[in-house]
Parts: C-alpha cells; structure tokens; sequence
C-alpha cells in the first residue's frame, strides 16, 4: 500500500500551547513502539518540537503523522524459507496499515491535503500548516508527530592511487583481500551464489561492466526486465522510470563493493566481495540527498518488490541483505520500524556508521539503533580512519558494531569506469556481501538475522582500541572487531546439519541462566547466547564438538565429546556455579557543572567485562566477580575517561565516581545587513561539515541566533536570507565555550 495524492526509548517531553489546543511537544525525537506492541494515544499527539518550529516559520511545511496501531511481527522466523516470512510481514503490515489509516486518509483527501502513506511504519507523510497539524494531533488515532527527515548522501572523496598491493585491472582490491574473500572463493568455493543483495542508495548504472552480468534483471543475450529490479519512487530516473540509473556514482560504487567483477572467468577487474550474487537496487537517495518519502518507499520494496508502476508487490522476490551507506544525525529512530520489518522478513540490514569521527560519541543514525548493524572504516594498514565515527550511540550502545575496508576502495562509478573513494559508504557493502557469502554457503543460517550478527561478531578480529570505551573484544571504534568473510564462512555450518541444544542453570537453585555463551568448537566454530529462561539452539555440520558454557558471575563447563547427526537434535545443558562477587557502583557527572549524566555507557574490564548504562540521576551499578578492574565512561557529546585500579571484593560495595569533560560548546551571534548593520529576522543558518553534523538554526526578530550542544570542532557555516547573497564561513567550537560569531550579508533588498 502506498497512497500518492498529487518509520525506542522515551524521550523528554514538554507541554506546548498550540492555538487552543494542547500540544505534547516531544523533546527530541521520540522512539519507535516495539514491533507488535500499541502505542498509548493521548489527547493530544506527541509533537516533536520542530514541526512547530517549521510550520511556524514557512507557514505550511511537510510532517511525519505516525498511526497508533502497531503490526504484530513475532514469529515469522518459524515460517521457514525468505518468501515465506516476507510474504506474512508485508501481510500483516499492509493490513494494519489499511485499517488503521483510512479515517485519517480519507479526512486529508477531503481536504484536498497533499499526503504519502506508507505501511512499513504505519506513517503518512503530510504538508499542511499550524491549523492541521493542531488537528491531526488531537486525532485518537495519532500517537506522534515527527519532523520531516532529509538525510545528505555522504559526499565520495576521492582517494589516492595506486594503493600498495595492486589495485585496478587484472587486480583484487585491497579491501576484499583484506577481509580475506578470495579465499573463501578458492578453497570454499563459495562466491555468493543464490542470494540476492539489494542497496538503497543513489541508483546504480546497470550496465556496468563489472555489474550487468549480476543484475538479477538481466535475462541474457542483451534483454533485461527491470521489473521487480529496479525502484525510483521519486522518478529521478524518468517518469516513468523504467530503466535504472545513478546520478551521484554512490550506488554504484558500493553496489560494486558487493558484487563487482567485470569477467565471469575470475580476472579482471575484482572489486566485489560476492561476485556470484544477484543485485537489485532502490533509488531511496534523489541525488545528494534522502527524502523521508523514497527512503520508506525503497524500505517497503526491498521487502516487497514491485513492477515499475509501483503495483502488484511480490514479497516473494524480497531481497536477501540490504546496504544502507546513507544517514546522519545521532539518537534517530525514525527508520527503526522499517529495520525491524526487515529483520522480520528474514533480511540483514547493513548501515554505514557515519563520517562524523573522530569524537567519541559521534555515531550517526540509523546506524546508531540497536537493530542496525553499524560498520566503520579502516584504511590499508588496518587503522581505524579518522573520519569513522565513534561510539557509544546516543542510546549507550557499543557502536559500531564492526569495521571493514573503507579508505581508498575502488570500485565501479557511473560513467562505466572506476574510481577509488573514501568513506564508512565504502566499508558497510563489505560487510553486506560477506553476509551474502556466509548465506550462500550455509543453508540453515540464511534468514538469521541474530546467528549471522553472532557469527560475524565473534570471527572478527579484535583490536585493542578502546580510547572511546568498551574492550578490547568489543569497543567504541572497531565494534566486535575487523570483517575477516573467510572465518566468518569458515565457521558457519555448512553442507547437511543436526541441531545442538539445551539449558545453561544455576547449580544452586536450577534457574535458568540468561546472557550465557555456549560455543562449539568442532568442524565448525559457532556460538550462541541463551535467552531469558537460559536456553539455546544452533545449528551445526555433523561431527564432533568441544562445548563451552561461560558467563560473566560463573565458573565456566566444557563438555567434550559431543556428537551432531544430519537431521538429529543433540542436547546438552550445563549447570554453572556463581563466583565470589561484589558490587561496583557510583555516579558519571559533567566535569563542568556536576549535574548527573543519564545514559552514560560505563564498562568495566577485569576478570570478567561488564557494560551497563547511568540512569536518570546519573548513577550505575553492576555486579562483578572478585578482582581488579579499569572503569569507563562515555557518552555522545563528552571526553570518554578511564579509571584504573578499581577492587571488587567478595560480598562488598565499592563507590568510583566518574566526571567526564565536555565535548561541546555554543555558537551564537547575530545576523545583520552589510550596508546599515540592521538586523535580519528569519535568516536560516545551516552549521555542517563538522563532528557533530549538520545543526540548523533561524534567527530570531531581533536578528539572533543560539545553537547550543554543538560537538567541538571546526565546521562550515551557511547562512541565507530573502534578498541578500550566501554567507560562507568556517566556525570553530571549543569544549565548554560559548563562540560569538556574527554574520554581515550583502543584501539587494
């Protein structure tokens, strides 16, 4: 369903008087229900503050209007195969979508108000004025109003070549050597066969020469079918747009990061990571941009294709694993629906973690959310790029989640050729097409989503890196470690498989024990995480297994000896006994002010690691076995800190407080006419280029302007206004300072 006429955690909300209604105005953006659950509709709907702020200063301005109602999306792994559970998600969305959005529809259509709607995220995107949206939000339909959302495409840099090691013609780059690909295309015969990859991105040349022969629209001896293959919601392309192309030459770089390779015989130019995969491509980025509308429409097609016209979709032709090298921002969960849809459907969503390094606490969204899988970018040497950004997300998760290849990375651009870009662009289609190597090589493991996270996580390769917290197996600026595809399919099961399951107990009193691993080591290495009641499953090839079971507060157990049979479940549970312990606990402040600091990920490394996050006053605790460990905190905005040295003792508390710098300032100043010094009211300032993004600001009657919490650095700052020519200058912002920066505009009126 998509109608044309003409996407967490509770966030800080303030009351707002809206005309003579009551707005609850959200403080930042609020967070997604969870898949299945119904959000609570107040009298008023929860407004994000910057709608009022858009519609106030254009008069009418386009607006997210999110619908109560939420699908139920538990379960469709048990349907078995792709189609099977893309099929059902689209069903369940699309008729939630169709029941719960007809009343406000069909009140917009009689109003003649331009909307979108979409059913990935029960959402209708709607442009009116102060006057709608005061009504819509008192609609008992409506949970919330969000912004509108325009993400910038990051901008290819071009990097420099030849790279050490052979890069170009009759050459493997360097970043899918690194990670080990052609191996697993040599000796494991596996180069991606089978699974179909997708990117929402700018577009993709289809008939490039490292790419037409992957092209799942490709029908052979020069016909092509570009239905089902190909999507432009917003007719870039043509309208119709009936042939695929790419305006920017993003697309088609990290789509040919995936699958590139222009000779079928394995020589010439090998810039694709799983040449034997098919391709299909969602034009969810315009140009240099990413409208809120053709990112949900390409979120609902890589689940559900459709014909060129938009109609008659085939969630049986969904894709395997999408690559997502667009985003911005940090703490945004408006496309966690659509990533959630996603996985439920059985497909791995891959996000570029952002350029916005090298701050700490700089990851960009939606790569930030939990249930994305964040990639960053290393350069030839295996350093960590100074533009990847850095953990922990806004929502205290260890981000990203991993790292690959994403510093002067050849591949195929649009006019036919090749060119070598910088970018964490160039390091998420790594990772997508070894997912489409390890789903390729094993059965049982297509679809799961959580083993295959598991499974690339722990065949990573750790750095020690930890400027910006975590440890050394899973930190703020690799994540779990660097992309090794090789070890990764290695360990996955392949061939004919049994099931391995069982308990992991507390030996005292029987209870299950949650958070566990249990890994298998064996003709395959595997590993899995027990559930709430201890529990785990996983499938593994037949043979002969070592199995662990270890966690954090107990003695670990091996069991040797354990045999899997094709088509048998094997059961194995272990009951594990608690360690002496003690508990750590104290408070994370800002250095500057004192005030306690929410959210803060604090980890503690020792004997054992233990993450967990500050709570509203600021305070943590965390139970920990016996011994000596160093305390981080970090949190996005802030200087992480370590403290080294902390004791546990058996059946006591120990108190380590932790101030943290910041890491942010305020710009203000004023804007004026060059001529008279007159001030100007309603001039927009665009701050980006910088650490912290892109920060937008209007000035006031008066002529000024505040943007306050901005990350330190050095940006570049924009500044227009009705009658007067662009102002172009480059800020600085200190750590805790306030900068005074006024702006003179030439004006002609």
């Amino acid at each position: 369903m998509s109608e044309m006429s003409n996407g967490g955690r509770p966030r800080t909300r303030l009351t707002r008087l809206l005309c003579a209604l009551t707005l609850i105005v959200a403080g930042s953006t609020a967070g997604m229900a969870a898949a299945g659950a119904t959000e609570t509709a107040t009298e008023t709907a929860v407004v994000d503050p910057r709608v009022v702020a858009d519609v106030t200063a254009a008069g009418e301005a386009p607006f997210l209007v999110y619908l109560a109602e939420r699908a139920e999306l538990d379960g469709t792994a048990a349907l078995g195969s792709h189609a099977a559970r893309a099929t059902e998600v689209h069903r369940r969305l699309t008729e939630t979508a169709s029941r719960s959005q007809a009343g406000l529809t069909a009140a917009l259509r009689a109003k003649g108000v331009e909307h979108s709607a979409f059913w990935i995220s029960n959402v209708v995107r709607v442009t009116g004025d102060r006057a709608l949206l005061t009504e819509l939000a008192a609609r008992p339909d409506v949970a919330r109003i969000e912004a509108d959302r325009v993400y910038q495409v990051p901008k290819p840099v071009p990097g420099p070549t030849p790279v050490a090691g052979g890069v170009g013609p009759d050459a493997v780059e360097w970043g899918v050597t690194n990670i080990e690909a052609p191996r697993v295309w040599s000796e494991l015969g596996v180069r991606g066969d089978g699974i179909v990859v997708a990117n929402i991105d700018t577009g993709v040349r289809f008939d490039h020469p490292a790419l037409v022969r992957q092209y799942r629209g490709n029908l052979g001896n020069g016909s092509f079918n570009h239905n089902y293959n190909w999507f432009d919601p917003a007719r870039i392309c043509g309208n119709p747009s009936t042939v695929p192309c790419d305006n920017n030459n993003h697309g088609t770089h990290t789509m040919g990061t995936i699958v590139g390779e222009d000779s079928a015989a394995g020589a010439g130019n090998q810039i694709g990571v799983a040449p034997g995969a098919k391709w299909i491509a969602a034009k969810g980025c315009e140009s240099g941009s990413c409208s809120s509308t053709s990112l949900l429409a390409a979120g609902q097609w890589v689940i559900a294709p459709t014909d060129l016209n938009g109609a008659n979709p085939r969630p049986d032709l969904a894709a395997d694993v999408v690559n997502n090298s667009w985003g911005g921002g940090q703490g945004d969960t408006w496309y966690r629906d659509t990533i959630r849809a996603w996985i439920a459907a059985g497909t791995f969503p891959v996000f570029s973690q952002g350029n916005s390094g090298s701050a700490c606490g700089s990851a960009n969204s939606p790569g930030d959310n939990a249930e994305a899988y964040g990639v960053g970018a290393y350069d030839a040497n295996n350093a960590l790029a100074s533009f990847s950004s850095r953990g922990p997300s806004s929502f205290g998760e260890v981000k990203p989640n991993i790292a690959a290849p994403g510093v002067n990375v050849r591949s195929s651009v649009a006019n036919g050729g090749y060119a070598a870009f910088n970018g964490t662009s160039m390091a998420a289609p790594h990772v997508a097409g070894a997912v489409v190597l390890v789903w390729s090589a094993s059965a049982s493991l297509r679809g799961d989503i959580d083993g295959t996270r598991v499974l690339l996580d722990d065949t990573a390769t750790d750095v020690n890196a930890t400027t910006c917290g975590g440890t050394a197996d899973d930190n703020n600026m690799f994540g779990e470690g660097r992309l090794n595809a090789y070890a990764a399919v290695t360990a996955a099961p392949r061939g004919p498989t049994g099931t391995l399951t069982g308990r992991v107990t507390d030996a005292a009193g029987g209870a299950g024990i949650a958070g566990a691993v249990v890994r298998a080591s064996g003709p395959v290495q595997r590993s899995a995480t027990t559930g709430s009641d201890g529990s785990y499953t996983m499938a593994l090839s037949a043979g002969t297994y070592t199995v662990t079971a270890t966690h954090g507060l107990y003695q670990g157990a091996t069991a040797t000896g354990v045999v899997i049979t094709v088509n048998q479940t094997t059961s194995r549970s272990f009951a594990l006994t608690r360690l002496p312990t003690g508990t750590l606990t104290g408070r994370v402040t800002d250095q500057a002010s004192g005030q306690p600091l929410a959210g803060a990920a604090v980890t503690a490394a020792g004997p054992t690691s233990a993450s967990t996050t500050t709570d509203a006053n600021g305070r943590y605790t965390v139970t920990l076995p016996v011994g000596t460990y160093s305390v981080s905190a970090s949190l996005a905005l802030y200087h992480p800190r370590t403290v080294s040295g902390v004791v546990v003792q058996a059946n006591q508390t120990v108190t380590r407080n932790v101030a943290l710098l910041p890491n942010f300032g305020t710009l203000t100043g004023a804007v004026v006419r060059a001529s008279t010094g007159a001030p100007i009211a309603g001039a927009s300032l665009t701050l980006f280029g910088g650490p912290g993004g892109t920060v937008r600001a209007t000035t006031d009657g008066a002529g000024r302007y505040t943007m306050t919490r901005v990350q330190s650095g050095e940006y570049a700052l924009h500044v227009t206004a009705s009658g007067c020519f662009l102002s172009s200058t480059r800020p600085i912002i200190a750590d805790g300072r306030t900068t005074v920066h006024d702006i003179r505009l030439n004006c002609t009126t």
